[in-house]
């Protein structure tokens, strides 16, 4: 951080933009990770509901298994 402050006191408006430039990017890059977070939550959710559907219908199954065979 040092070496930044240094370059961007010595530098001139170069070394400005660059360090926008470069701050601009790490923010994008933040967005995309923060909305891939959210992707793969919502992803997460989406599959913990099929589970939990597959296995209500592979018990519903069980059961009128079960009740045939009794029959």
């Amino acid at each position: 951080m040092e070496f930044l402050v240094a370059q961007i006191s010595h530098g001139g408006d170069r070394t400005c933009t660059e360090l926008s430039d470069a701050l601009k990017s790490i923010n994008e890059a933040e967005k995309q990770a923060s909305n891939l977070e959210k992707m793969l939550d919502d992803l997460d959710r989406k599959m913990d509901y099929l589970l939990e559907a597959m296995a209500d219908n592979k018990q519903e199954a069980d059961k009128e298994t079960t009740e045939e065979a009794k029959e």
